[in-house]
Parts: structure tokens; sequence; C-alpha cells
């Protein structure tokens, strides 16, 4: 361990943005999180239901093997039983044993295309694959 009395212009600072820092010294260390998270429920597991992606989606799946799907959109409402947690199978793709693929819903938001857009301050790069009316 290092001795700071040493140093006497020692001191812990956050630096924001350009060059500006600001000590560390007034602030103090809060407990947020619990020390020991509860163990994650899963929801139900669809066996026989699956999720049906546009084939430029599937194709993305299939073919890169570094892509992260965060997101899906469920335009028609064809989705609407699905719940945080839950786990259901992706239609058209199968693993190399031919065994499916499963993903799990994380998050569950309602919104407009338009909200969406709004939310986004405009960028809507996924816009052409938002294809709801």
């Amino acid at each position: 361990m290092i001795n700071l009395d040493r140093f006497p212009n020692y001191g812990e600072f956050l630096e924001r943005g350009h060059g500006e820092s600001i000590s560390l010294n007034n602030f103090k260390q809060v407990a947020k999180f619990p020390q020991k998270f509860p163990a994650i429920k899963n929801g139900k597991i669809y066996h026989t239901k699956s999720v049906i992606w546009p084939d430029n989606a599937v194709n993305k799946f299939k073919n890169d093997n570094n892509s992260v799907f965060s997101t899906l959109y469920d335009c028609d409402g064809k989705y609407d039983y699905l719940k945080p947690r839950d786990i259901i199978t992706i239609d058209k793709i199968k693993e190399s044993n031919g065994e499916p693929i499963f993903i799990q819903i994380t998050h569950k938001e309602k919104l407009s295309k338009k909200k969406y857009i709004e939310l986004n301050n405009g960028h809507h790069m996924l816009e052409t694959e938002l294809t709801c009316k």
C-alpha cells in the first residue's frame, strides 16, 4: 500500500468534459446495489410458438456471428402475450443440429412508430425495418 502522506498534493478527482476536474473530497460512496442479487426467474417457455422475423433479420442473424439483436418490434400486436423473461423460439432459425434457437424477452414497451422516432431525435436507422402503418 502506498503511504499517501508522502504526496501532499494528492487528491481524487473526476474529470468531466474538456479538462474540468471535480474534487471527490466532499463525496462519499453510497451502496446502491444489494450485496447479493436474487436469482433471475424465467418466464414461460414457448416450445411450440415462435417469433417470425423478416428475411433480412433472419439472414443477418444466421450470417453475422457478431450481431446482437437488442430490440425487436411487434407492430401488429401478434406477440402481446409475451412478457418480460418469457423464452420463445425464432422461426426459420435452427442450431446446426436442428434444435431450435431460443431468445428471452427482457423488456416490453408499447409506443407508436412516430413516438419511437421522436424519442430517438429523428434518428430512424431502423425505420426501414418498422413496417407498421
